[in-house]
């Protein structure tokens, strides 16, 4: 995550927040971050320039984040999806 993210959240889900507001931009990077750490990921664009879905699959496990732009932050909500068999 870039280092200007505020983190909450709890055992089964976490939620950032960040004024920086190019969600499309994060989303890229945090896909990239993804490949790099060998997942296979996958973006999804609900609505171009505010919604952002980007899912990671690596060895049966699956977790989501979607990013979502807000007026003044962008908030980042990640989950664990579930697992493959």
């Amino acid at each position: 995550m870039p280092a200007t993210i505020e983190f909450s959240g709890d055992k089964n889900t976490a939620v950032w927040s960040t004024r920086d507001l190019n969600v499309k931009g994060l989303s890229d990077l945090l896909a990239a971050q993804g490949k790099n750490a060998r997942y296979t990921v996958s973006i999804i664009a609900r609505s171009v320039d505010a919604i952002y879905d980007v899912v990671f699959v690596k060895n049966g496990n699956a977790y989501g984040l979607n990013l979502t732009r807000g007026i003044a932050r962008t908030v980042i909500t990640g989950t664990r999806v579930g697992m493959i068999h």
